[in-house]
């Protein structure tokens, strides 16, 4: 994973990752199994998506995205920050299909860095989203990371002028 975070001046951050998609290819209709691994990021956009493996029941995909992110400034540097990627399936409803989480499988590498950020902590999630205009609800998936600043010491220390 490779995070390029500018919240300050943009709002924004983008990040590359991998998407894994399984499932029982017995249980799915061929109909539906096609349409699996079609997503929108409801964060931001995909930049580019790349297919590493499309096996019958196994979608391995290399994603780049850029997510937009509303912060509050107020006690930065010293605050404290969520990043979420946030993958929907675009075309099924939670009747069709539903993510689940794989808390097991899912990781941050270890030589992720956001450059002058601490990594406090993920986490990996679902939840679903209700769309009243359509009258369906689908699932999302949620990877969140948490950031925080320098330390007030870090900042006194090393940025005296």
């Amino acid at each position: 994973m490779c995070i390029t975070y500018d919240v300050v001046s943009t709002g924004q951050y983008s990040v590359d990752f991998y998407l894994h998609f399984k499932w029982n290819p017995d249980e799915v209709p061929v109909n539906s199994s096609d349409q699996i691994a079609s997503f929108d990021l409801m964060n931001g956009r995909i930049d580019s998506q790349k297919t590493i493996t499309n096996e019958p029941g196994n979608i391995w995909l290399g994603v780049s995205g850029t997510f937009n992110k509303r912060v509050d400034l107020k006690d930065y540097p010293v605050d404290t920050q969520t990043m979420t990627l946030e993958p929907e399936n675009s075309n099924l409803n939670n009747t069709a299909l539903s993510y689940v989480a794989d808390t097991t499988e899912s990781s941050l590498d270890k030589d992720v860095q956001v450059l002058g950020w601490v990594i406090k902590g993920w986490e990996i999630y679902t939840t679903d989203h209700f769309y009243p205009s359509f009258d369906e609800t689908y699932t999302r998936l949620v990877y969140k990371m948490t950031i925080t600043g320098i330390s007030p010491s870090f900042s006194k220390h090393c940025c005296r002028l």
